[in-house]
């Protein structure tokens, strides 16, 4: 079953490019080829594929390409997917890795289930803390489209994923979005592809700094013009999730880059928005305020 090709879009992580491939080194299934996305990187990326290429020469096949012009993650995926050979795509985020049976236990769960592609958990890594790192866990076992917009995309799509090619070749990512790549692109796919979650800790999810909340605001709003439309006939209620939903990731932009009192107001804005939520989610707008207080005073 050596028939999944291995999509790596890479921008100014050369220091984790090494790390990152040899998890897929150490695959008990190795893939076809391990296709690596440059795009544009300002760092050393290219001499570092180059060195990776002839260090594992004989072990993987690794396909070097070169964006001529910077595309973002959803077109280095984009460019990846046009060059792919094998049958089933997995993607890997450059300062990810995988667990060593990560692309053989997803073929097999492809073979056994009948299905078009599949999810695996993932364990969360702060500081290199691997043995600490909690799973985080998925509380469904079927991709639902509708869920995507009302809920958001906590699969991993870019690291978690092995697909079908052909399920995806008339659905590109959409290039001009910037952030929420992932839950436009399988939002589109799942429509009609049978999508599983397979409840397996199979990845490593390194955590990277978040984008200021005033850039997420930025792309929520665009992503809301694209799927206004979309939305226009659903009931009431739901719509309401949509832009609650909008509206926590915001707040944790604004968290993550320490603007707790814009946080709050977001926070707020989607609990008001759509109350039904986790009990320990009403939390978030005092603890933003606390932060707050102790940070500006």
């Amino acid at each position: 079953m050596n028939d999944i090709s291995v999509i790596i879009p890479a921008y100014n992580r050369a220091d984790l490019l090494p790390r990152t491939i040899d998890s897929v080194a150490r695959q008990t299934l190795l893939p076809l080829e391990v296709i690596i996305v440059n795009d544009v990187s300002p760092d050393n990326t290219q001499e570092v594929c180059a060195r990776l290429i002839e260090k594992y020469q004989g072990h993987l096949n690794i396909v070097y390409i070169n964006h001529d012009v910077n595309k973002g993650e959803g077109g280095s995926r984009n460019t990846g997917i046009a060059h792919a050979r094998g049958k089933y795509l997995a993607f890997l985020d450059s300062d990810d890795e995988w667990r060593a049976e990560k692309l053989e236990r997803q073929r097999q769960f492809i073979a056994d289930h009948d299905v078009d592609g599949v999810f695996c958990e993932s364990y969360l890594v702060e500081g290199g803390d691997y043995a600490g790192a909690p799973l985080t866990t998925i509380d469904h076992d079927v991709i639902v489209a509708e869920r995507l917009l009302t809920r958001g995309c906590g699969y991993g799509t870019g690291t978690n994923l092995m697909i079908a090619r052909d399920v995806v070749a008339e659905q590109p990512f959409d290039e001009n979005l910037r952030l929420f790549v992932d839950v436009d692109w399988l939002y589109r796919v799942a429509q009609t592809a049978r999508l599983m979650i397979m409840h397996e800790g199979l990845a490593y999810y390194h955590k990277a700094p978040m984008r200021d909340g005033a850039y997420v605001k930025d792309r929520a709003d665009k992503f809301m013009d694209k799927y206004s439309k979309v939305i226009a006939d659903w009931p009431w209620y739901k719509k309401l999730q949509v832009i609650s939903y909008m509206n926590w990731n915001v707040a944790f932009g604004y968290e993550g880059n320490r603007h707790y009192y814009m946080a709050a107001y977001y926070f707020l804005r989607g609990i008001m928005l759509w109350p039904v939520r986790n009990p320990k989610h009403y939390l978030f707008v005092p603890l933003n305020i606390l932060k707050g207080i102790v940070r500006w005073g």
